[in-house]
């Protein structure tokens, strides 16, 4: 029995992660750079200094420590094939965004709590633009749909966690600089629409980045969707300065 508990805590855990901490910190970066002044200095007062970019990860970091078992859910939410975000009930990626921005705008809560609740919410805006972060529960958003990444055994959700982005080999301000600069009018086109849907937004992609089970990926897989990905951490990047500036800038 403790055996099997083991196990399932480690492959609750696994399901949680997305974009790895490369993907997470261009998300950030470009939040960050996206910012008005306003917002940048409630921002800065309230991390007390903390590097911005690196807080992005934070709500992976802490899977290990078991008090904050309650946010494994928060990372994803499971969408069967021909539903939508607004059609699935209970704690999910969803309503835990929605939640998370009343309490960011509330000046009800401790500035302890209001701080960990903003981790959190760079974080999750980040993994909601990873299309296997809006997944199938069957195979737990491509984590047991097994493939090979140039002959290494590995699953599709790692694939599209850290393999895509780990191909450029890049740092993560070199991989930033490289998504910049952005058009204005893409921009305006990106802001558009909320949360439930950017989340029905990745069930348009979803089945499109499932290949052969086992296949072996490599060179053209990576053509294949390296420019749909980097749209998809430029989106987040921009979408969550712009949810930034909402909450600290009132506007």
């Amino acid at each position: 029995m403790k055996v099997y508990l083991v196990f399932l805590l480690l492959t609750m855990t696994h399901q949680c992660f997305a974009w790895g901490k490369l993907g997470h910190r261009i998300v950030a970066k470009i939040a960050y750079l996206h910012l008005d002044r306003v917002a940048k200095i409630k921002i800065d007062n309230l991390i007390e200094g903390e590097n911005f970019d690196n807080l992005s990860t934070w709500a992976d970091e802490i899977k290990s420590d078991k008090k904050y078992d309650f946010a494994r859910p928060y990372h994803y939410i499971n969408i069967p094939k021909g539903k939508k975000a607004e059609d699935v009930g209970g704690v999910h990626l969803l309503n835990i965004l929605i939640e998370m921005e009343r309490k960011l705008i509330s000046d009800k809560i401790s500035r302890i709590e209001k701080k960990e609740v903003f981790k959190f919410f760079i974080h999750l805006l980040g993994d909601l633009h990873n299309p296997l972060h809006v997944g199938y529960s069957h195979d737990r958003g491509g984590n047991d749909f097994k493939v090979k990444w140039f002959g290494k055994q590995t699953n599709l959700h790692k694939v599209w966690d850290e393999k895509l982005i780990e191909y450029e080999k890049l740092s993560y301000s070199e991989y930033t600089n490289a998504l910049l600069p952005l058009d204005k009018v893409v921009i305006s086109r990106w802001l558009k629409g909320d949360y439930q849907d950017w989340i029905n937004e990745q069930l348009s992609i979803r089945d499109h980045i499932y290949p052969k089970p086992g296949e072996s990926l490599g060179h053209a897989y990576h053509y294949k969707w390296s420019k749909f990905l980097d749209n998809q951490l430029r989106k987040a990047g921009v979408r969550l300065g712009n949810k930034l500036n909402q909450i600290f800038s009132n506007r």
